[in-house]
């Protein structure tokens, strides 16, 4: 059966992405706008306008005391004076605003390269998933809240006769490496070559996500309790693995539909209670992604 679109509640305005893209623009202008008035001749025509304008006045006023030469001359000296006075008072804040602008714009467009590239992973992982048997219904991209726990954003969900399957999504280009007790590192290529860096466990927020599902999913009366897997996909096909995590489920996407369908557990629910458990987490949050629904047969 066709996957069946779901309207979420995420319109074009609250893409993440597209915001902090308008951010940068802003961030832009005020910096193009700050190196534009920053020059020695702008800032002196702003000024030599005005005072021509009132020594001209004067030389009017004056009746002959004081000549068109003479105070053209003097208009020019203090329009270069106050101009250097300017300058050596405020260029250092001027400088300094600009240092924060140009952090804020690499800081944002980090954010927004990392936000893009975790979309590309998660709509990897969401295509893959279509090819799960249709006894399968996935959800992608779902944000659910349960009493105290306020919510948490989902990549995806699938649920089958096993149970419900958490799918946390990593996009990293490089090799993941991680260490007997849980420490990950990411060895990527950079401008010098390799660069090694360390990058946060998901366990935190796998363990957070799974709070609030549990709670969901324990007041469900499907006669049984409904277990709950929690998986880290590593969606880029670049992506190595070296390592295995302690607490963690890790595995490639290319994996990913084998490891569900060979998934083997004492549970075993029909295809209405996969389908009421999958009704329950749509109602307990708002799908803001591509689907809700049963997947391809493949």
């Amino acid at each position: 059966m066709p996957v069946t679109k779901q309207e979420g509640a995420a319109t074009a305005t609250d893409d993440p992405v597209a915001e902090i893209g308008k951010q940068i623009e802003v961030y832009q202008r005020e910096l193009d706008r700050l190196n534009s008035t920053a020059s020695f001749a702008y800032t002196y025509l702003v000024v030599a306008a005005p005072t021509l304008a009132a020594f001209l006045l004067l030389i009017i006023i004056s009746q002959g005391l004081l000549d068109f030469t003479t105070g053209i001359t003097a208009a020019l000296f203090f329009s270069l004076l106050i101009t250097c006075a300017y300058l050596v008072i405020t260029q250092p804040a001027r400088e300094e605003k600009a240092r924060q602008l140009q952090h804020q714009i690499r800081r944002l467009d980090r954010q927004q390269r990392n936000l893009a590239s975790g979309r590309r992973g998660e709509q990897e992982v969401a295509f893959a998933l279509q090819w799960l048997p249709k006894e399968y219904i996935v959800i992608n991209d779902i944000q659910v809240a349960s009493p105290g726990l306020g919510a948490q954003q989902l990549d995806h969900v699938v649920i089958g006769p096993q149970g419900v399957f958490h799918l946390e999504t990593k996009n990293y280009n490089g090799a993941v490496i991680i260490s007997p007790d849980g420490q990950w590192m990411l060895l990527r290529p950079g401008e010098n070559g390799l660069v090694r860096e360390g990058i946060d466990s998901p366990l935190a927020q796998v363990r957070r996500h799974e709070m609030v599902l549990r709670q969901i999913l324990g007041s469900l009366n499907v006669g049984r309790e409904v277990p709950l897997v929690s998986l880290v996909v590593l969606s880029h096909p670049r992506c190595i693995m070296e390592g295995r995590d302690p607490e963690l489920t890790v595995l490639k996407k290319d994996h990913l539909v084998s490891y569900i369908t060979d998934y083997q557990n004492a549970a075993k629910f029909s295809a209405r209670q996969v389908r009421r458990i999958a009704l329950a987490l749509v109602r307990a949050g708002t799908a803001s992604g591509t689907a809700a629904g049963e997947t391809d047969g493949g």
